[in-house]
């Protein structure tokens, strides 16, 4: 079967939850011919060989900067800004050409954002890869503001994105999400439509516990740092969360990783005890030299990569429930749970104070991941999933 895979981002270097869902989806293509269009920062490199050897054919552009009069439109036009920023006419004619060419079979689109790539081609079977349902994550806003107007505006916001969203997950023949939540919310806008949960996964091999070293005093957390609900957990966690910890435990030190931090995170580290590391070629050693993995946060949906990868490596994690959304857990037994800071903080003081308990939690959630999120379970599912489409396609072809 040919497959042309059109995504917002490269798929390489697997730094995020997105990368590694889109990675799993291309190795699960293995078998197939792979074409892919792919977006990218102006400063990325290409992986030449990755790419290379997963896929017949890549196009990568590069994504393109809004204008101000783009900008502008979003006040008055239905669709929103984050869509407006991959339109790229030399990308729709390269797509354009590749189905039309090579006898393209079935078409991915990784994300809402690049949908409407998808809609001419009506001919051929399409799947859309829900990595997050972007309406809810603007919903997530309502609640972090306080004034009338900024609610009244992101109401707006909500609202035209689940239009937009709802308009695109109709659009497709089948639809791939996170979690068991987010299918419902899918087929609760979108009735009728196919939905199957292919759930963020973890390279079990690569991420697994080892021995401890020293003792350490740190708390981190890992997350793309320019991604709204990030920010606002970074911030959350810096400003109200951590200096209650500290309170009990002067010596802990709080650590936030993850690519392109603003300017109003990276003076988080002029507070005492708090590092802001910015972008890293690997999490593993900072999952290793922490204590707690934390993620307090408060907006947005899908599931969370990096609890996966921090329970993987043997790490107990305290999140919010939203925070751990998607994700089969149980509080107690593979995870702590926290909604106020001053929960954060018992929490903390649990882990810290018990270290059965500790053992307890990170044993579970290394269980947790092995059972229900190794990457090669995802990748046969995929596997499986792409067979019956191929026959699904040659009996209509």
């Amino acid at each position: 079967m040919r497959v042309l895979v059109i995504s917002p981002f490269l798929p390489y270097p697997e730094k995020s939850g997105s990368r590694i869902r889109t990675m799993t989806l291309l190795r699960a293509l293995s078998g197939h011919n792979v074409f892919l269009v792919a977006f990218k920062e102006n400063a990325e490199a290409v992986p030449e060989d990755v790419l290379r050897n997963l896929c017949r054919q890549y196009h990568v552009f590069p994504r393109p900067l809004l204008t101000p009069f783009q900008s502008a439109l979003n006040y008055v036009s239905l669709k929103p800004l984050m869509a407006r920023r991959f339109e790229h006419r030399e990308a729709r004619q390269t797509v354009r050409r590749i189905v039309q060419n090579e006898g393209i079979d079935c078409l991915v689109c990784e994300a809402v954002l690049v949908a409407e790539y998808a809609r001419p081609f009506q001919e051929v079977f399409r799947i859309l890869n829900v990595h997050n349902l972007e309406f809810m994550r603007a919903r997530g806003r309502i609640r972090m503001v306080r004034r009338p107007f900024k609610k009244l505006y992101y109401r707006l916001i909500a609202e035209r994105m689940r239009r937009y969203e709802r308009r695109a997950l109709i659009d497709f023949e089948l639809g791939l999400v996170c979690s068991e939540a987010d299918r419902s919310i899918y087929r609760e806008i979108a009735p009728g439509k196919r939905v199957a949960v292919i759930p963020n996964t973890v390279d079990t091999d690569a991420f697994r516990p080892e021995v401890a070293g020293e003792a350490t005093r740190k708390i981190i957390f890992i997350g793309t740092l320019w991604y709204e609900p990030n920010v606002d957990a970074a911030r959350w966690l810096a400003d109200d969360i951590f200096p209650l910890i500290r309170l009990d435990f002067p010596d802990m030190e709080l650590s936030l990783v993850g690519d392109a931090p603003p300017q109003e995170i990276t003076n988080l580290a002029l507070r005492p005890g708090v590092s802001v590391t910015g972008s890293v070629e690997d999490i593993r050693p900072y999952l290793r030299r922490a204590l707690i993995f934390m993620a307090p946060v408060r907006t947005g949906s899908g599931t969370r990569q990096k609890i996966l990868d921090a329970m993987a490596m043997g790490l107990p994690v305290i999140s919010t429930s939203v925070g751990c959304e998607g994700l089969e857990v149980v509080e107690g037994k593979n995870i702590c749970l926290a909604e106020t800071p001053q929960e954060f903080r018992e929490k903390v003081r649990n882990l810290v104070q018990d270290q059965e308990f500790q053992a307890h939690i990170a044993r579970g959630g290394r269980k947790l991941v092995e059972e229900k999120y190794s990457r090669r379970a995802a990748i046969e599912k995929l596997a499986a999933l792409f067979r019956e489409v191929e026959a699904e396609v040659r009996k209509h072809g």
